[in-house]
């Protein structure tokens, strides 16, 4: 149980620096206009969506659900 929480909060903290990275580096990159936020926010809506597939599949596996979940899990990863 520690270790699937030690995992979710990694999961989570390292989420939201590649959130944080994302914006800043395509924001100062391409400049702070439109197309560089655009793209900021994009991106850092692409990270935080594998942070919560991730977060998923991990409680998934920590609840010992059944194949057929953690399947389905996968299929959307």
């Amino acid at each position: 149980m520690v270790f699937n929480v030690t995992i979710l909060f990694f999961t989570l903290a390292l989420g939201f620096c590649f959130y944080k990275l994302c914006f800043i580096f395509f924001t100062s990159f391409l400049g702070f206009n439109f197309f560089g936020i655009g793209l900021g926010f994009y991106f850092a809506w692409v990270a935080m969506v594998m942070v919560v597939r991730m977060i998923v599949r991990q409680s998934l596996f920590a609840v010992g659900a059944s194949s057929r979940f953690i399947i389905l899990g996968f299929f959307f990863d």
